[in-house]
């Protein structure tokens, strides 16, 4: 995938949640994807456990502002990994949280499939 068909992938996969469209989640992720956060022991993995943590977030907190601050994607034949940092402000359980990140995903294509992300993982910087 080039920069182009990359934003336009995240770009939709980031409405999809934000917009409480899980469901359609499960287009954008590999079976047996597998997604790193910062500071957890485990890793998440597999679609159906990835996208229930977007559900739990979603469904668990207030959303008050989620934003792409930049995009980069590199390029190679059979994959393209790409960097979105991002700002995001949310209230969980009573406490107000405003954080900077970085997601990083790994999309690739297998046999002509559609694209998917087979690797996440997520940083937060403050």
């Amino acid at each position: 995938m080039d920069h182009s068909e990359v934003e336009t992938f995240i770009e939709n996969l980031n409405a999809a949640w934000l917009t409480g469209d899980y469901d359609s989640l499960y287009d954008y992720f590999a079976r047996d994807v597998v997604m790193e956060l910062s500071g957890s022991e485990e890793p998440i993995t597999g679609v159906a456990d990835l996208v229930e943590s977007y559900r739990e977030f979603g469904e668990s907190g207030a959303l008050e502002h989620f934003e792409v601050t930049r995009l980069k994607t590199i390029e190679h034949e059979a994959f393209s990994i790409c960097h979105m940092d991002f700002e995001v402000a949310y209230q969980l359980d009573d406490n107000r949280y405003r954080e900077r990140g970085r997601d990083i995903y790994v999309i690739a294509s297998e046999d002509g499939d559609s694209p998917s992300i087979v690797w996440r993982t997520q940083h937060i910087f403050s």
